[in-house]
């Protein structure tokens, strides 16, 4: 009776490549540059401010309430946040800080949004 290998050598290879490539996107993510970064906001889909996410900035709030919604957002060492929101739920603000392109965050009951892209 001959017993069988629990693994083949190409399962090993699939195995290695798939860690290769987590390990690899990890890097990237941990890594990625967060210089010349802005954050956007948006307000039923209009875009009402741009604001840079310099690291060297102070800790600053901003009120939305010039838009006619009860937001605050925080801004602090090239991070972004909502700290404040009237809506029910508070999703947005338990989002916490985002600074990495492409990250977002949203209050759907105030339809504003902040994201995160390369300066312009």
């Amino acid at each position: 009776m001959s017993q069988k290998k629990p693994y083949k050598k190409t399962d090993l290879f699939i195995g290695a490549g798939l860690l290769l490539v987590v390990l690899i996107t990890a890097a990237c993510l941990l890594f990625a540059q967060k210089d010349g970064l802005e954050a956007v906001v948006t307000i039923e889909d209009q875009e009402v401010l741009v604001l840079s996410l310099d690291a060297n900035q102070p800790r600053r709030q901003i009120s939305l309430e010039p838009y006619e919604i009860n937001v605050t957002l925080e801004l602090a060492e090239g991070n972004i946040r909502f700290a404040q929101s009237d809506c029910p739920d508070h999703i947005c603000v338990n989002t916490g800080f985002i600074s990495r392109e492409y990250q977002s965050a949203v209050c759907m009951p105030n339809r504003a949004a902040v994201s995160v892209r390369k300066s312009s």
